[in-house]
């Protein structure tokens, strides 16, 4: 049974890191790549929701029992195989997880006009995966 505060704090983590990357609109993508304070300070939200996201998906497939994931991709595969999120979401949520891969192990080759990019037009896929989240609370 999912710990409902547990992921109801993770679900406000997730807000939280969302409203600070809405505000990527103050920033040209120019400032953002040559403003390293700006540019640390999305870099970090963006790496903890996608975080967020990814023990989300985790809990909810522990949760309702759907598989074992062998890697952070492929929680996303395994809820599409379950039904739980659409093909698109599906696809959008593993190219994050594997952004994520990229920040963490390869930060060294960061292309920063990626990362707007991602910022700037992924941000409603988080959204929607948060929704279908609740959905199951």
């Amino acid at each position: 049974m999912v710990d409902r505060d547990v992921v109801l704090n993770r679900i406000k983590h997730l807000e939280d890191n969302i409203n600070y990357l809405k505000k990527i609109e103050n920033f040209d993508q120019k400032t953002f790549s040559s403003d390293q304070d700006v540019y640390y300070r999305f870099e970090r939200a963006l790496h903890l929701a996608v975080e967020a996201v990814l023990d989300l998906g985790n809990r909810l497939i522990a949760d309702q029992n759907l598989g074992t994931p062998d890697s952070n991709r492929d929680i996303f595969r395994v809820l599409f195989k379950n039904k739980v999120i659409n093909e698109d979401l599906k696809e959008s949520l593993v190219k994050m997880a594997g952004f994520r891969n990229i920040l963490v192990h390869d930060y060294l080759e960061l292309d920063r006009e990626l990362e707007y990019e991602i910022i700037k037009n992924n941000i409603d896929d988080i959204k929607e995966f948060m929704q279908v989240i609740l959905k199951y609370l």
